[in-house]
């Protein structure tokens, strides 16, 4: 009797549990599914003005010096990232001919470095109030390709998370998530052109 019953006592905790998890997997993909993403390329960058020009210094020396003449702090994305009424600072310090550029992801109140980025585009989620979103770079490697990275806010700083993902054009698959994301202005090119898409997006309105 008393084993019956622990029996049936265990096979109603794994189904629970079961539950739980087909639950838990569930909410993690429908989030997945349904995050939407801010694009933004240096076409987006307007001139920084004086006030900004302070933030210059958390460039780290070495970044500059190993730009090979291709650094410049002189245009900016004000953006808020996390939502809490201030706006973050995106400079591309660093661009190659191919558009790509590395991103120095600045933060206000206090000034320090959230972290480089490194793409030709920047995917950034919209997250919660208070939260850090992912940031998704685009890196163009060839004429209908590249690569996407990803960056999580990790220990106070952006930091690479996960592998490339190689995209192209004859495959057509940049994800979905991303073939939708909402620019910030007029782009002169659009990864979307990868899944065969129109150049002309819907604008965003940036936070």
């Amino acid at each position: 009797m008393k084993a019956s019953l622990l029996v049936c006592c265990i096979t109603i905790a794994l189904i629970v549990l079961g539950r739980s998890r087909v639950s838990t997997l569930a909410n993690a993909v429908g989030h997945a599914r349904t995050t939407s993403y801010l694009l933004i390329g240096s076409e987006c960058t307007r001139s920084i003005p004086d006030t900004l020009r302070a933030y210059e210094r958390l460039i780290p020396v070495k970044r500059r010096e190993s730009s090979h003449g291709n650094y410049r702090f002189d245009r900016a994305v004000e953006l808020d990232l996390n939502h809490d009424g201030v706006q973050e600072v995106l400079v591309p310090f660093d661009c190659g001919a191919t558009g790509n550029c590395d991103w120095a992801v600045i933060g206000r109140k206090p000034s320090r470095l959230l972290g480089i980025v490194s793409g030709q585009y920047l995917y950034i989620a919209r997250n919660k109030l208070g939260q850090w979103p992912t940031i998704k770079t685009y890196t163009h490697t060839g004429a209908t390709n590249g690569v996407i990275v990803t960056y999580e806010h990790r220990r106070n700083s952006y930091r690479r998370f996960k592998d490339e993902l190689e995209v192209d054009q004859e495959k057509e698959n940049l994800p979905v998530v991303l073939d939708r994301a909402q620019s910030v202005c007029e782009l002169e090119w659009n990864p979307s052109f990868l899944n065969g898409r129109s150049l002309r997006r819907r604008r965003a309105q940036p936070n």
